[in-house]
């Protein structure tokens, strides 16, 4: 992973900090494409269930560059 989300964990942390809209999924997708299929594993894995399935839903069409 690049930028400010260095750890998949960092990056579901960023998630949960606030609400949990559309809006802040697309972004935490836009940023998780830019690593490894394994790496948003691991972003999933940090999340709680409730907020793994919104996310894993959002990200069906999701195609990772890492």
């Amino acid at each position: 992973m690049q930028g400010p989300f260095s750890t998949p964990g960092a990056l579901a942390h960023a998630l949960l900090q606030g609400a949990t809209t559309s809006e802040r999924i697309a972004k935490l997708l836009r940023h998780a494409e830019r690593g490894t299929r394994a790496e948003f594993q691991q972003t999933l894995e940090a999340l709680p269930a409730d907020t793994r399935t919104q996310v894993q839903t959002a990200a069906q069409t999701t195609t990772f560059r890492g």
